[in-house]
């Protein structure tokens, strides 16, 4: 029978928050478009604007709008052309109303 080494019993919550953050590897508990793009990994930003002012900036993945079942077929064309948003890693989408850039995060 195989000995197997390095495995500890799971540790409980109160356990896990003994840790100070500095001594943590761990990286974030939940990706969000709100994360510091360098913490998420994020390749891609896109920026709401209204009325030529940014008033959101999501920072995302590049996989996860183009590729899946809730794939966007605007991101996936996009991805794929040679645009100049490619170059920049960026898109600004200039939305009319304030109700729709706070509906904007249900599309994503």
């Amino acid at each position: 029978v195989p000995i197997m080494t390095g495995i500890t019993s799971p540790k409980t919550k109160s356990q896990r928050k003994k840790k100070s953050k500095k001594d943590r590897n761990d990286g974030p508990d939940v990706l969000s478009w709100k994360l510091d793009p360098e913490e998420s990994f994020s390749d891609w930003t896109i920026e709401i604007m209204l009325d030529d002012k940014v008033e959101e900036t999501y920072h995302v993945h590049r996989n996860v709008l183009a590729v899946g079942e809730k794939k966007s077929q605007y991101f996936r064309c996009l991805f794929r052309q040679n645009f100049q948003e490619n170059s920049t890693k960026a898109s600004r989408i200039k939305l009319d109303h304030g109700m729709l850039v706070k509906a904007f995060p249900q599309l994503l």
